[in-house]
């Protein structure tokens, strides 16, 4: 009988100890998520700057070669003139 005892309070505190483990875990755990999301929230930001300064930079790309375009024929043209 005193061994059954035993066994069950020591059951119980292993039972304790693993629970306090799991809390530790699951603290861990969200600590961990708050983070990650973070890190997404950042990284979606970072993704909608690319993605704005890269529309910038090919609508500037476009206007360039328009530009060099009309220039060309410009060109062209004086040279017809000259000819």
């Amino acid at each position: 009988m005193r061994l059954l005892e035993k066994n069950k309070q020591g059951l119980e505190r292993m039972n304790e100890i693993l629970i306090s483990e799991k809390h530790e875990i699951e603290e861990k755990t969200l600590a961990l998520c708050k983070e990650l999301n973070k890190i997404k929230d950042f990284m979606n930001m970072r993704e909608k700057e690319f993605n704005s300064e890269l529309s910038k930079l090919e609508s500037g790309s476009l206007d360039l070669k328009h530009r060099l375009e009309s220039l060309v024929s410009e060109n062209n043209q004086m040279h017809e003139k000259v000819q």
